[in-house]
Order: structure tokens, then sequence, then C-alpha cells
């Protein structure tokens, strides 16, 4: 499993410096600079673009705080885009018109060479991807923060879906994590009550949650407990997964053929069977929550497909959650309590 671990201090000094150069250019461009000014922060991280105040302010007078956030989130790259969906659920902590812009967050960033996809599979399932597959497409069917996949054909006929991590991505993570600690720890010291809002915490947990994302052989593990959880529920479909074809940085699994969820939302009166779909997902989610105790975490519009009329296939299990008996418990006493 990826780990971050230490290296050389200079090293890593001339790593943080070059990255927050563009992470400090990005704030600036946007309108953020007092965020710059309010950690004390100035120029002492090395140089920056200083003609992007104007840049910043004509995007304030397009559009507000929180849409500036979002696309600020977006430039810097995969890391702060996940962070921002994750933290996107905090409603504890955040204003709902944040929360509004960070859900509008997607997973999608620009392809990377499929030579390099082609490399990376060669590498992790040693061997040709002619002999590994019959047909593989080289342009990618999606697009992630972390992998990319790939549409492939096995020699036995299966049609295939091919996830593969993004190739340095472990490099990129390290950085920004380790930025984002040390702002953390900075805000907590810099900024009045932000101590209440528990900034370490919250890089802390998004550390742990994309540590095991980076990992695609848990995801398969992942996967596999979910489907043998739910294998008697006749509304579900999951993906069958492939083994011989899966590593930690390559995940083979049945490609689904359907409609995206998302899709019927945009619109919604070309779907004639609304009513049901819903009563399904409701029904899946109270499953996976009271009696499974092992519930998808990631369960938006984009990671679910619909089957048909009313079968429903979750996409994307590198963020699972788990609740112990005794949780359940106490929650159905809740539900009771309510009922």
């Amino acid at each position: 499993m990826y780990s971050f671990f230490s290296e050389n201090p200079v090293a890593r000094t001339l790593r943080h410096t070059r990255r927050f150069r563009d992470v400090a250019g990005i704030l600036i461009k946007y309108g953020f600079s007092e965020i710059l000014d309010a950690l004390k922060l100035g120029r002492s991280k090395g140089p920056v673009n200083w003609l992007l105040p104007k840049r910043g302010k004509e995007l304030a007078r397009k559009f507000n705080r929180w849409q500036r956030l979002r696309m600020a989130l977006e430039e810097l790259g995969p890391t702060y885009i996940k962070f921002g969906q994750i933290i996107s659920a905090r409603h504890d902590l955040l204003p709902p018109a944040l929360i509004e812009e960070l859900r509008k967050l997607q997973d999608e960033v620009p392809p990377f060479d499929h030579q390099e996809a082609r490399a990376i599979i060669e590498e992790q399932l040693q061997a040709p991807v002619e002999e590994l597959f019959r047909d593989f497409d080289t342009a990618p069917t999606a697009s992630a923060s972390i992998a990319q996949v790939h549409r492939a054909t096995l020699p036995d006929g299966s049609e295939v879906a091919v996830k593969v991590r993004r190739p340095d991505i472990e490099d990129v993570i390290r950085t920004d994590i380790e930025i984002l600690e040390n702002l953390a720890a900075l805000s907590e010291r810099t900024l009045p009550n932000a101590s209440l809002f528990n900034p370490r915490g919250l890089v802390q947990e998004f550390k742990q949650q994309i540590n095991r994302e980076m990992n695609l052989a848990l995801e398969l593990m992942n996967i596999e407990k979910f489907s043998s959880l739910l294998e008697e529920e006749q509304t579900l479909r999951l993906p069958r997964t492939f083994r011989d074809y899966s590593t930690e940085r390559v995940l083979t699994l049945e490609y689904m053929n359907g409609t995206p969820l998302s899709e019927i939302l945009e619109n919604p009166g070309q779907f004639d069977h609304s009513e049901i779909l819903v009563e399904h997902l409701a029904d899946l989610l109270l499953k996976q929550v009271f009696e499974t105790g092992f519930f998808h975490a990631d369960p938006h519009a984009g990671n679910l497909l619909v089957l048909g009329s009313d079968r429903i296939c979750y996409l994307d299990f590198g963020m699972m959650g788990t609740i112990s008996e005794g949780q359940r418990g106490r929650l159905s006493t809740l539900m009771f309590a309510i009922a």
C-alpha cells in the first residue's frame, strides 16, 4: 500500500517551494490573496506572479466567493479536487452555499497518454497488452483524479473496464498533503477560532482516505465484500472482478453498460420509472447501513448506473464506510423513536 515516507530535508524543501508557488499563484488568481496574508505567508514561500491580483479582481466581479473557491480547487488539481469532495459532506463545519459548490466538483481531469497507461499495465501484469487483451481502447472512457479507465476485451471475450492509476500521482499527492498539513497547523496558530474547525484533523482524515483510494487492490476487495453481503438483492447488479488482471495500480472489472443516474436527474421527464428507482435506492442504502454495516461512502449520481428500468449498479469503491453492530443498534433505536 502507498504510504508517506521521509526524504532528504533539502529535497523536500525544494519540492514544497515549487508546489507552494503554484498553490499561492492560483489562490491569488482567484481572489484569495487575503488567505496568504492572514496566514502571514506573503512572499516567503517563493516568487509568484504578482500581477495575478488584477485577474483575481476581475473574477471576483463575475463569480461569488464560493464559486471562485471551487474553480481554484479544480485548477489546483487531483489532490485538492478530492479534498473538496470529501469535506463537502461536512455540514457541521461548512456553510450550505459552499457545500453546494463543492458538490459540483467532478472527478474529471485531463487524461494521461495511453502509452503511459500501457506501460503501467504491462509492468504490473508482466505481459504485453496485446497478449493480455483481445482489444484495448486507447481512448479512456473516464479520467479521474487518481486513475483513468480504458475499455478492453479479454481473450475469452469478456468486456472489461481497466482502471489504471495515474503515473507519478504518489509524489504529487504526497507533496500536496504535506503542504496541507503545514497550512492546517499554521492556520490553528494564526487564525482566530480556526481550531474550532479542527483543520489538522480534517487533513488527517483526508490523508487516510486518499491513502486507501490509491490502492486499487483494496478497491477490488471492497467490491467483492460488498457483493457478498448484498448478493441476494435482485435490484442490485455489481461488476465482476478479475483478480488475475488486477494489482495495486491496475483494477480490471466487468464493463457495465447502463445510464448514469446523473443523466436521469438532468432529464427526469425521459425516465418512466422514477418512483421505483427511488424506492430501490433508499432500500439499498438502508440495508447497507442497518443490516450489513458496510456501505458505499461516495454514492453521488456519477457513481450510480441504472440498468434497464430499475436495477442499480454502484461504481468506484475506493471510499467505503463501516458501522459497528453497536452503532447500528443505536441508529435503529433512534429511527424507531423518530417514527
